[in-house]
């Protein structure tokens, strides 16, 4: 028996990944000649080969393996009745020879449970994880559990939905969303305490960005626990249910003095009343909070976050399906489509139009007793068509031959006070009107399109029809879009994602919830309580504070982690409505510019005007006719400074205040000129009279600086020119603090990301920027058709908005050249790691003089090799940096540097300036000055 050609087997449960759906054993294998067969027991399975590309996808997450040098990839198929082992012993013969023989863990969460893997594209996310907790999976919480994973994904995080099976609700994942594609399930069955401790510990073996637990039960609480104390993360809490109204006996019910020794014990099962009155006790640990209604918002705080849907595709005429289903030309046909209990109304419904021959009901889903199915067949007989449960996917397509959907919930059923129906969600996203009680849950939905209002019961089939006949029941599609749609949904998430980890008090959590289990080591929670009470005021130019990693982006970021500064504001101007509704839109002829990220990230920001560790925003929207329907500010332009002015009196909350201007923001010298501060600092970044602007805007800006060189106290630049051009024009002492990278580990860097539609051997030269005014199209030109590219098969990346430069948008005719838009700062830097080369053709003018460029330090810390052209940067000399004047020049050093390079690596020429370069190091040099002009005063 030799070992020598094998590599390696390994256990990775039910799959699916390029159409495998098996529990599986994977391996690789270097022989490529034999055929190998595994044995089990008295069973013999035979492997079947795929090659390295058929599973490349794969490989990317088989860490373990270390091997990249093979040439095939095995995949043997196994009966599932071996997932209830925790070890299985194989031998692994070549044709009748004995080549290994060894034992393969089953790992606790592959057992008895369904895991559903799909890759992600690496292009797609932005280097995130998140774990969406549920308390059980094998019924409809999962549903709600699988809108908080679609939003995750919307922001581009790989998601995992984790949670138990309870054998009470069934031992297989909820029908619905079992068949959900691009859906990562990690469950297992567990009946009991023990059961959910060795689940958790193995769930909590990855680390994660962000948790969102979903619904106040034991079970999310606990492994939600777990997972805070192996990640550190930051803590969601959703809240989509009055929980402890499912227990219509509690008011009867005797409190355990110790229900957590009860549970561990076993005495009391973790899905019943007193560990669900243990874990509602939990919701005042957590900060970040997210509701489905504005009843459960009264009560718990938060924000409401809908049952979001996608814009659905209906494949099939609604008219054609119909027919299919018997239904009549002018039968109105009523919709019912979740999980049909009682207390939702469905019988009240059914007796409220038995009577109404032209009103058919369509019921589908899952039926809650099973008996209450009979019970409608008996009242409406023909007049109801039964349907089972149906995927998710196929909700919309199952609403679209409806007229309406009807939710009677039961005015007495306590559940009923708090829930909010995911099922509007759907019918609002097929066009579907809504009929609804007057209910707590669905009090700020009054006055909105596609929603009647129930509130006299006795003649319940005459309202529907007169409803569906009306104006008020077609149009739906803006309701959907701007309150039900994931886009909306997700910008508001997005703001709650980027509150700092320290709102939630981890040690209280933890030591109540897993109390005993462990000593805590929480040394890494890192929470500022500086004595100092400054805080931060930055007025910027531009509505794109917090997206691409700017200068002030990253000033906020690390001022917030030093020693001077314990919150920051960032002001933004006011934005025309007109010019938001245009960047939401889909608009070819608008060229690349950054519109939908832009949209995104305005609208998120203004949803909820809290940013990334303590880092606010605050701007506003002018409209002649303010509309109430944009959730954010919307003022009359008379208006917005008056706002400004309170807004800034509320942040400072008469705690000593800086303020800050970077580089020219005109419309703040009013506001500046009526509020107490304590210092005006002004930094110059770029001279903005050198951009493309009439002569009228330069003497505004002129005088704006002028304005900031009489009312400032201190004056930073980023380099060397413009220290020298303003400190003359202006007589004005000016300090250079160039701009600075955020310093990486190194050692810990994977550079095995991927570009779509590129394949991974060629060459890529790529660029990250703004390519509007100081971007030379020429350059670019020049070395994408050289005969270098041809014979060293270059591809060129661009990566940013042309701002509609015309001569810029016209390189993408070249098939060297791809141009990938404008992307976020988290995904610009996953993406820059794709590049052999990068470039940075800038032309060389007043302009680019000027300025001290800040993708010179992403590129550098990252490690990638770069020819520049021959603008300022104070990076210092740099072994990874060529300066180019020419075309040629750019052909040459892009030579140099790929010169040998093997496919399959990356050369990586780190910085010899690293620490020098980094942010903190430039804050503690911004805090320096700070702290000076504090000693003079």
């Amino acid at each position: 028996m030799t070992g020598e050609s094998f590599l390696r087997f390994h256990f990775d449960g039910w799959l699916e990944i390029n159409g495998f759906s098996v529990p599986s054993l994977q391996g690789w294998y270097i022989d490529t000649e034999s055929t190998l067969q595994i044995k089990i027991d008295d069973d013999v399975f035979i492997c079947t080969r795929h090659e390295r590309e058929d599973v490349a996808s794969y490989l990317a997450a088989f860490t373990k393996t270390n091997h990249r040098n093979t040439n095939y990839g095995w995949k043997v198929e196994i009966p599932s009745k071996y997932l209830k082992r925790d070890i299985l012993f194989l031998s692994i013969y070549s044709g009748s020879q004995l080549i290994h023989e060894g034992e393969v863990e089953i790992p606790l969460g592959i057992r008895n449970h369904h895991l559903s893997v799909q890759q992600q594209s690496l292009t797609t996310t932005n280097g995130k994880t998140a774990a969406v907790v549920c308390w059980d999976l094998a019924h409809n919480p999962a549903g709600r559990a699988l809108v908080l994973v679609r939003l995750l994904q919307e922001l581009g995080y790989e998601v995992d939905l984790i949670g138990p099976l309870h054998p009470r609700f069934g031992q297989h994942v909820w029908r619905p969303i079992a068949d959900e594609k691009n859906l990562n399930i990690i469950t297992t069955v567990c009946s009991n305490y023990n059961d959910l401790k060795r689940f958790s510990k193995y769930v909590a073996d990855k680390t994660y960005n962000l948790l969102w637990i979903c619904k106040p039960r034991f079970p999310s609480i606990y492994i939600g626990c777990k997972i805070i104390e192996s990640s550190m993360c930051q803590v969601i809490l959703d809240i989509d249910d009055y929980e402890l109204s499912f227990f219509s006996n509690r008011s009867k019910h005797k409190t355990l003095s110790d229900p957590l020794d009860a549970i561990r014990s076993n005495i009391v099962n973790y899905i019943d009343i007193d560990a669900t009155l243990f874990a509602h006790s939990t919701i005042k640990y957590f900060m970040n909070i997210t509701v489905s209604n504005v009843k459960l918002q009264n009560i718990f705080g938060g924000t409401i976050i809908r049952h979001a849907r996608h814009l659905p595709v209906i494949e099939q005429d609604s008219i054609d399906q119909r027919k299919l289903l018997g239904i009549e030309g002018d039968n109105i046909v009523i919709g019912f489509v979740g999980t049909i209990r009682e207390h939702k109304g469905i019988l009240q419904l059914a007796n409220a139009i038995k009577n109404s021959p032209q009103l058919t009901l369509m019921c589908a889903g899952v039926y809650e007793p099973p008996e209450i199915k009979d019970v409608i067949r008996n009242i409406l007989g023909d007049q109801v068509i039964i349907k089972n449960g149906v995927p998710f996917s196929e909700v919309p397509t199952t609403l679209a031959p409806v007229d309406c959907v009807c939710l009677l919930q039961d005015f007495g059923s306590e559940t009923a006070q708090y829930q909010f129906p995911a099922k509007i969600s759907d019918s609002l996203s097929v066009g579907i009107p809504v009929i609804l009680p007057n209910l707590p849950p669905f009090e700020d939905l009054h006055g909105l399109d596609g929603f009647y209002f129930i509130d006299d019961y006795s003649d319940i089939d005459l309202q529907i029809i007169d409803f569906v006949n009306s104006a008020d029941s077609k149009n739906c599609s803006n309701t959907f879009q701007s309150l039900f749609s994931i886009p909306v949904n997700a910008m508001k998430l997005n703001s709650i994602v980027e509150k700092n980890s320290q709102h939630v008090d981890y040690q209280e959590l933890l030591s109540f919830v897993l109390e005993e289990e462990k000593q805590f080591n929480l040394c890494n929670f890192s929470i500022k309580n500086s004595v100092s009470k400054r805080n931060l005021v930055i007025f910027w130019k531009q509505n794109d504070a917090g997206i691409f990693g700017r200068r002030i982006d990253m000033l906020a970021k690390y001022f917030i982690s030093g020693n001077v500064y314990n919150r920051v504001l960032i002001v933004e101007p006011p934005f025309q409505q007109g010019w938001f509704d245009l960047i939401q839109q889909p608009n070819p002829g608008r060229g690349l510019y950054s519109d939908r990220v832009l949209a995104r990230a305005i609208a998120r920001k203004q949803l909820d005007q809290v940013g990334n560790q303590g880092i606010s925003y605050l701007s506003s929207m002018i409209s002649n006719s303010p509309l109430d329907s944009y959730v954010f500010p919307v003022l009359e332009p008379h208006r917005w400074e008056q706002f400004y002015h309170d807004s800034l009196i509320d942040f400072s909350n008469d705690e000593i205040t800086d303020f800050m201007i970077c580089p020219e923001v005109e419309y703040c010298q009013n506001i500046v000129n009526s509020l107490p501060r304590r210092y005006l600092i002004v930094d110059f970044i770029d001279d903005q009279r050198n951009f493309r602007n009439s002569h009228d805007t330069m003497q505004r800006i002129h005088r704006h600086y002028k304005w900031c060189a009489q009312n400032g106290d201190l004056f930073v630049t980023n380099n060397n020119e413009m220290s020298k051009r303003f400190s003359t024009e202006f007589n004005i002492p000016i300090n250079i603090i160039p701009n600075g990278a955020e310093l990486l580990n190194h050692d810990s860097q994977h550079f095995c990301i991927t570009i779509d539609g590129i394949p991974k051997e060629k060459t890529i030269i790529g660029y990250i920027g703004n390519m509007r005014d100081r971007f030379d199209p020429a350059i670019v030109r020049e070395i994408a058709a050289s005969s270098a590219a041809k014979a060293h098969d270059w591809h060129i990346v661009l990566i940013g908005p042309s701002g509609g430069n015309q001569e810029v948008e016209h390189l993408i005719n070249s098939p060297r050249v791809s141009m990938l838009g404008a992307v976020d700062y988290y995904t610009g830097s996953r993406l820059i790691s794709c590049f052999d080369v990068a470039i940075v053709p800038h032309i060389v003018d007043p302009l680019s003089l000027s300025m001290d460029p800040l993708k010179i330090y992403q590129l550098r810390q990252s490690g990638i090799p770069t020819v520049m052209s021959n603008v300022t940067s104070s990076i210092g000399s740099d072994p990874g940096v060529i300066v180019a004047n020419t075309a040629r020049d750019f052909i040459s050093g892009i030579l140099r540097f790929t010169f040998g390079k093997k496919s399959v690596e990356k050369i990586r020429v780190f910085s010899v300036n690293d620490d020098q370069n980094c942010w903190s190091k430039r804050i503690a040099e911004y805090e320096s000055l700070i702290q000076s002009i504090d000693r003079i005063h």
